[in-house]
């Protein structure tokens, strides 16, 4: 029932600016003025991307570390959510492997490669008993649909509670 969401998956999930404009401006108008949710969330993009590019050479975007990992509450790697909505739930593609996961907690922290050894390094065999789902991929359309979906019932809820 574990998942590990790896940096190989989230940095195949990139906020690009093509993206960034959808989050900003939704599907609708873009002469409408973007909610006050749809400018923090796109102003933390804009950082995120300038920090990327800056300090990795990444200008295609910043990954998506966080929301990629919620996200497989709502994908075909939950049971519940996958029986009570098929045909809608998120895909990640697993290839059906299981892992056995071993983490290193041997070592010092810091920066003296000597001292602290391989600390936090994971070492993930394949195990037929039951394991660690580890994804590979996941689709893209998809999750960003779902991402746009949630920020547009955000704005819908903020927009209901001030009518209130």
């Amino acid at each position: 029932k574990t998942t590990i969401v790896t940096l190989d998956l989230t940095h195949q999930v990139l906020a690009s600016g093509a993206v960034q404009h959808r989050i900003l401006h939704g599907s609708n108008d873009p002469s409408t003025p973007p909610t006050v949710l749809r400018r923090i969330l796109h102003a933390l993009l804009a950082f995120f991307a300038s920090t990327y590019n800056t300090v990795f050479g990444l200008s295609t975007g910043p990954p998506l570390h966080d929301p990629v990992a919620v996200a497989v509450i709502l994908s075909n790697l939950n049971p519940a959510s996958a029986k009570g909505h098929p045909g809608k739930v998120l895909s990640f593609q697993t290839g059906g492997e299981r892992y056995r996961v071993d983490i290193v907690t041997d070592g010092l922290h810091g920066k003296d490669p000597v001292a602290t050894g391989q600390l936090g390094r994971l070492f993930a065999v394949a195990t037929e008993s039951p394991g660690i789902t580890i994804p590979r991929g996941v689709d893209l359309d998809s999750f960003w649909d779902l991402i746009l979906d949630c920020i547009q019932r955000a704005d819908e809820w903020n927009a209901a509670r001030k009518q209130m």
